[in-house]
């Protein structure tokens, strides 16, 4: 089985992500039309619009996967919102190889 990697972002606004909701939806849907592919696995990092748009699109096509991911990647972006993300960014700024961040 080989994994096929398609890449693609929706940056949202940090507030008020609501509104953009059927937007990023539209988006999603068009591109999932666009590769016609089976079993697409969709990531979300969209605030609690992501249970909204994720019952959306599943039951517009529940053959593929939607994941909340929540603020699981924030740390390695360099925002802090979960008390444990400082020690995430900390641990990973003393990496000899790559500075990630600085801490806020």
């Amino acid at each position: 089985m080989s994994l096929n990697v398609y890449n693609l972002f929706i940056s949202i606004p940090e507030k008020d992500c609501w509104l953009d909701k059927d937007s990023v939806v539209n988006t999603i849907k068009n591109y999932i039309n666009n590769w016609h592919k089976k079993n697409i696995i969709v990531l979300f990092c969209a605030s609690m619009a992501t249970n909204a748009m994720i019952d959306e699109l599943y039951n517009w096509n529940y053959k593929h996967t939607y994941l909340d991911m929540g603020s699981v990647f924030d740390p390695y972006v360099g925002v802090a919102k979960r008390s444990y993300h400082n020690k995430i960014i900390e641990r990973e700024n003393n990496k000899w190889w790559l500075p990630l961040v600085t801490l806020k």
